[in-house]
């Protein structure tokens, strides 16, 4: 990986949950990139301010974004630049199966020829990810995302992934702390025992 990129991938990770905000008192949105075109970012969401306070969170909400511009290749080369040949893939830092001991991360990898892409222009993603919602944020830990130059020597993709516009958003409902969990459960209690008196 270029060191441009590692740098720029850093400064993203670490101001996403600023850019994404808090969505209310108890819940953040955090963000995971794509790589650029025949890159790989590792990348660790222990940096980003605020994550490891939803450890253990429950996902809420989750959305798929991705722009992508193919370009053609230049006069005299003989190779086919096609969306059709672009291929990308990122881990999730989400457990799908949180009653199981080990952590079971998703990889989502798109594909142009699966999103019925083909040419050259400007290609884009704009969907709801459900398969994440009701799993469990995880962190501090490392994962990756990655993006290849084509399916073969000669079928490429000349052009970009937008990349501050192309990244998986994960919305965390924090769980509660014991103490918190302690005065909803006297609450409940005080609760029924006054319908009970009437």
């Amino acid at each position: 990986m270029h060191r441009k990129a590692s740098i720029a991938a850093a400064l993203f990770v670490s101001a996403s949950f600023t850019q994404a905000g808090l969505t209310g008192p108890d819940t953040a949105t955090f963000l995971v990139p794509f790589a650029d075109i025949g890159q790989t970012l590792f990348l660790g969401n222990g940096i980003i301010p605020g994550s490891n306070d939803f450890d253990g969170g429950t996902v809420i909400d989750a959305r798929l974004q991705l722009t992508l511009t193919v370009n053609p290749t230049l006069p005299g080369d003989n190779r086919v630049s096609d969306a059709a040949f672009f291929e990308a893939e990122a881990i999730v830092p989400v457990d799908i199966n949180p009653m199981t001991d080990t952590n079971d991360f998703l990889n989502f990898v798109i594909t142009g020829q699966d999103e019925g892409w083909s040419g050259t222009g400007i290609f884009t993603i704009d969907r709801q990810l459900d398969e994440l919602i009701g799993g469990e944020w995880v962190s501090p830990v490392f994962y990756s995302a990655s993006t290849y130059d084509g399916i073969s020597q000669d079928q490429i993709v000349l052009g970009t992934v937008d990349f501050f516009n192309s990244y998986i958003s994960v919305t965390v409902q924090q769980v509660p702390a014991p103490a918190s969990l302690a005065t909803l459960a006297i609450g409940g209690l005080v609760t029924t025992r006054r319908r009970r008196r009437g």
